[in-house]
């Protein structure tokens, strides 16, 4: 699951192309905001009103003719006076915030900044903690981190958040709580899939008790993504890993997808589940897990236990086939709209229709490269406009056929459809992306054999105590 939140302060003082930057130094219990605002003055520079963070006090506001006056009336600064004769003004405004960061769980903290700004003036800055791990500007910013800053650039105000603290590190993974064994592969799956650089070294990942996690995210969910932060359930019973790809493929589409600006989420879903369902298949495969993937709108899935050729595990579809059908029959479009958030009703069928979407265009293209590449460069924030975008590169309705027949054999040819697993091997100081393709080995298969190998062993032995019970009754 996706968690998005923007609040940006938008200010309206006419100041002639003023430019706003940012130099920002946190730590756990207080931050340092030092503001520039540099304005091109035709005549004179008026005074302005500028929003100040909530709590902060203001410490000094000067600019090149020294301290100027200035009255605080709650969180807005007001400027006071005019700089008569002036092309160029600059006002810094330094000010301290005394307010604790959110611990998000075991050492790992969160602390959210909103960028104040002008319409289409240019706002950059810095951010410095030596702790950073992650974070997000909002809204159509540049931004970078490297060594324990970021960096950002774009238009208008803005809103940051930034996630640090010193967990337990992996080559893609910091994590902050207890980690899953080999949890590297979550990452190499979800951008094998995706094709995405990540914007930072590390996701920061709490993985964090039920009760906890409810507390603070969906209860519904098993993972969440959310500001460069991933968030997973302790006891997910043998998911960590599917569940941590998912998410991280979140992370990955985050900045790819920063021109959506609805809140229909089918896309970026279908992929997290398509990068989900390719992590089970492979643990599975290798024997590290003992049930596969659901049937996507298929029939129930049946598993033989590893140890017990008797035994064997029912598994239910990932989505009910007739509910596909009735979608198509009654020409419903919910779909364009949806989002696992919006509703609970259409919950788990959006989540398999996405995964759908995916996986048709992949057994039809081979790759989701060629959508990738292709991406808008406005942003969109109409729903059609959006569905229209994706209906002219990959099927919106996949195996929608008024035949019954081909319907169930579309769905089957979805489900058997064999997948490759590209690995993703990226070093994020060089840039080097290397991708390693695996094909799938039939562990169904094997299983299948030794189940038959084991039947037959048992009818071996059956047809032995037959001979000898009939060798018994012949003597007696």
């Amino acid at each position: 699951m996706k968690v998005l939140a923007v609040v940006l302060v938008l200010l309206v003082t006419p100041l002639a192309a003023s430019d706003v930057q940012y130099e920002i130094e946190m730590e756990k219990e207080s931050a340092s905001i030092n503001t520039s605002i540099v304005s091109d003055c035709e005549s004179n520079c008026p005074g302005f009103q500028w929003q100040l963070p909530e709590g902060a006090e203001v410490l000094s506001v000067e600019d090149g003719s020294g301290d100027i006056d200035y009255t605080v009336n709650g969180e807005i600064l007001e400027i006071q006076g005019e700089i008569a004769n002036q092309d160029k003004r600059t006002v810094k405004i330094q000010t301290e915030l005394e307010k604790a960061a959110e611990e998000v769980y075991e050492g790992l903290y969160a602390r959210t900044f909103s960028l104040p700004s002008f319409e289409e003036e240019t706002t950059s800055g810095t951010i410095k903690n030596p702790d950073m791990v992650s974070g997000s500007v909002y809204s159509g910013f540049e931004t970078s981190f490297a060594e324990g800053k970021a960096e950002f650039k774009g238009k208008g105000p803005g809103n940051a958040e930034i996630n640090f603290g010193q967990g337990e590190k992996t080559e893609y993974y910091e994590f902050f709580g207890e980690k899953p064994e080999d949890a590297d592969r979550a990452f190499q799956i979800a951008m094998g899939v995706t094709g995405i650089e990540p914007g930072f070294e590390r996701f920061p990942v709490a993985v964090m008790p039920d009760q906890m996690y409810d507390e603070k995210f969906e209860p519904w969910s098993g993972g969440t993504y959310s500001s460069g932060l991933i968030a997973i359930r302790k006891d997910t019973e043998n998911d960590e890993l599917p569940v941590l790809a998912h998410e991280t493929a979140h992370g990955l589409n985050h900045e790819r997808l920063g021109w959506d600006q609805t809140s229909s989420a089918y896309f970026d879903e279908g992929v997290a589940e398509y990068a989900e369902f390719l992590t089970v298949k492979k643990l599975f495969n290798e024997g590290e897990r003992d049930v596969g993937p659901r049937e996507l709108f298929g029939g129930t899935a049946e598993y033989d236990h590893p140890d017990d050729p008797n035994r064997f595990y029912e598994v239910p579809p990932n989505g009910e086939k007739k509910d596909l059908w009735n979608y198509y029959q009654e020409n419903d479009n919910f779909m364009k709209e949806w989002s696992p958030s919006s509703t609970s009703v259409d919950r788990s069928f959006g989540y398999a229709y996405s995964q759908l979407l995916v996986r048709y265009h992949l057994m039809e293209n081979g790759s989701l490269t060629d959508i990738y590449e292709d991406m808008p460069e406005k942003e969109i924030d109409s729903y059609e406009e959006k569905w229209g975008f994706f209906s002219e590169r990959m099927e919106m309705d996949p195996c929608n056929y008024s035949d019954r027949e081909r319907f169930e054999n579309c769905i089957e040819d979805v489900n058997s459809y064999e997948h490759s697993i590209d690995l993703a091997d990226y070093n994020f100081e060089s840039g080097n992306l290397d991708i390693d393709t695996v094909e799938l080995s039939e562990q169904e298969q094997n299983r299948s054999v030794q189940k038959e190998n084991y039947q037959e062993s048992y009818g071996l032995i059956f047809k032995h105590l037959q001979n000898l019970f009939q060798d018994l009754i012949d003597f007696f």
